[in-house]
């Protein structure tokens, strides 16, 4: 369920147990088709609307089966959603054991004849080196996204923002120039020359974007954290925050909705969003994508005084958002010497 302000809202004891009873309801229908076709074609449909509703256990044992009786060519995982979810979720705490099959079974669907089957199953395995540390398995990896059948694919484009070495949004890079458009008419426009010598976080995000919405509560939360700021009890506290003269980081919002008009309002209506704001609109979206290399918001970047990118992505998203910019102001400030 979601809140006017897009926050999630976790189902309760109820509704829990009611979609436990539905689950294992439609999981005994799936087991007593009349054939192993049926069978294996009803589960995997169980597969893809309970996954998540389910705890770990089951979870573990629903990998298990598709592991072990789900051939990864199978042609009928095209119209499977949350395969490489439930795999995702399950290799988070699983053993070597579990983990070494679940890789193969991935490495074999590569060849599937669907290219988003073989690039979603390829991009867990780029996902899994890079968590833990392995670049020479990524380096390995990221060349067959270039394959000629996954070109103009989505997931492919989303794999190149996050993999491709020559990216333009990478940690230990120089953040693009930049000079956007101010929100309010008849300001300067916001450039990146006048952030020279100092840490900002930039964020392209848009008031129709739910993901962007939902984060605006831990985005409030963060800004006020860093800041020093007392914000009132309760979300209508943090709604209302107001602005710091001199930001420890500034943030800077560049805003890809049809008007200025649309951003105000909801910075009126529902967030205060006490911070810089920049705007390209619908008209500069194309551009703006393409010279920062990104397909969706929100994106965020968190670059340095000396302007290089310290972080980017999911890193700067949600709960881990305060984290983050705590280490890179942690990490930006000189260690004291003997007193």
């Amino acid at each position: 369920m979601l809140r006017e302000d897009g926050k999630i809202l976790a189902p309760d004891a109820t509704q829990k147990a009611s979609m436990a009873a539905l689950s294992a309801e439609a999981l005994a229908e799936a087991d007593a088709a009349g054939s192993d076709d049926e069978r294996t074609l009803l589960r995997l449909a169980h597969l893809d609307l309970f996954v998540g509703h389910d705890d770990h256990a089951d979870a573990r044992e629903r990998a298990d089966w598709l592991l072990a009786r789900v051939d990864p060519l199978d042609p009928r995982l095209g119209m499977i959603w949350n395969i490489h979810n439930l795999l995702s979720r399950v290799l988070h705490t699983a053993d070597d054991t579990f983990a070494a099959r679940a890789e193969a079974w991935l490495a074999r669907s590569e060849a599937h004849p669907d290219p988003e089957v073989a690039l979603s199953g390829l991009s867990l395995l780029l996902y899994r080196a890079r968590e833990r540390g392995l670049e020479t398995r990524v380096a390995e990896l990221y060349p067959r996204v270039r394959e000629p059948r996954f070109a103009g694919t989505y997931t492919a484009k989303y794999l190149a923002e996050q993999f491709d070495p020559d990216r333009a949004l990478q940690r230990g890079k120089p953040f693009p120039d930049f000079e956007f458009p101010a929100l309010a008419a008849g300001a300067p426009p916001v450039v990146q020359a006048d952030r020279r010598g100092r840490m900002y976080f930039v964020e392209f995000w848009a008031t129709w974007c739910g993901p962007c919405v939902a984060d605006m509560h831990d985005l409030h939360a963060a800004y006020a954290a860093i800041h020093g700021l007392q914000a009132g009890p309760g979300d209508d506290g943090l709604r209302k925050l107001g602005a710091v003269e001199r930001p420890r980081i500034e943030f800077l919002f560049v805003s890809i909705d049809q008007s200025p008009g649309d951003v105000q309002a909801f910075r009126d209506e529902h967030w205060s969003m006490p911070w810089t704001h920049a705007f390209v609109g619908r008209d500069g979206e194309a551009a703006t994508m393409a010279r920062f290399g990104f397909s969706g918001v929100p994106t965020g970047v968190l670059v340095d005084a000396a302007g290089t990118i310290v972080e980017v992505g999911a890193a700067l998203r949600g709960q881990q958002l305060l984290p983050t910019l705590e280490r890179a102001l942690a990490a930006a400030t000189p260690a004291a010497g003997p007193g």
